[in-house]
């Protein structure tokens, strides 16, 4: 009878664990990536809301606000998105992950040495299965 009840609890831990890996969100993979550095820490402010350009039109102001020398890549915006990260700290990576119900989450992983500007890391990921963006609506622009 004790080795039935150890069964019994065992498969269920195992059916909690299976539940909980199927709800952890997925991490995207950056399909291509830009890094770089801006002087004037007060752009940040031309990041975007939620961290995701969906249009051509807001990459096109990103990339002129930050004077970014890479050349701007040609996305199409039905099946892709840009998230960007900022750091005051000397490195940043960014991070996407989507959620089961289609919610895109972005952040960063970033040093804490403070140093003068701002870097930003800039990723293009596919927008397979994304409906929302931390919750929100997917941006217009």
């Amino acid at each position: 009878m004790r080795q039935l009840r150890l069964v019994f609890m065992a498969l269920a831990v195992i059916g909690l664990l299976t539940a909980v890996a199927q709800a952890a969100p997925k991490q995207l993979k950056a399909e291509k990536e830009f890094r770089g550095s801006v002087e004037d820490v007060s752009l940040t402010r031309e990041a975007p809301a939620g961290g995701v350009i969906a249009s051509k039109a807001a990459l096109e102001k990103l990339w002129k606000a930050w004077n970014i020398k890479d050349e701007m890549p040609s996305l199409d915006f039905t099946k892709e998105l840009v998230a960007v990260t900022t750091s005051r700290g000397s490195r940043i990576v960014a991070q996407a992950t989507l959620d089961d119900n289609g919610d895109l989450r972005i952040g960063g992983l970033g040093t804490k040495d403070l140093r003068p500007g701002f870097r930003y890391h800039i990723i293009v990921i596919k927008s397979d299965g994304v409906k929302t963006v931390g919750g929100k609506p997917l941006p217009k622009e």
